[in-house]
């Protein structure tokens, strides 16, 4: 709960709380979002950040006090998922790590 109570206090209210909720658009947070980036916050953080806007932004729509939830994609920035590339154990591949001969004592087999 703090950390969402530091991300409105710290990051949302500075940057967009002058701003009426009924003149808030989609280019306010766009350029957030992008400010955020400049200032180097992580994908992670960012989206954790719009998240916790559109809870707020969900709940003034529940009430009756916003039409939509703006802060909802494609405003959103959804964090880069990491590929990795299958391992061809065909070509020689092996999982060093795994390797019995580098294993902790307590994770041999007896």
């Amino acid at each position: 709960m703090a950390r969402y109570r530091d991300y409105i206090t710290q990051d949302l209210i500075p940057a967009l709380g002058a701003i009426p909720l009924d003149d808030l658009t989609r280019q306010h947070l766009a350029a957030f979002v992008t400010d955020q980036l400049r200032r180097h916050r992580g994908r992670v953080t960012v989206h954790r950040i719009m998240s916790t806007l559109s809870s707020a932004l969900s709940d003034a729509v529940t009430g009756e006090r916003l039409p939509r939830n703006l802060a909802k994609p494609p405003a959103h920035l959804a964090p880069r998922r990491s590929r990795t590339a299958p391992v061809d154990r065909g070509a020689g591949g092996s999982f060093p790590a795994l390797h019995p001969s580098r294993r902790p004592a307590l994770c041999r087999p007896r």
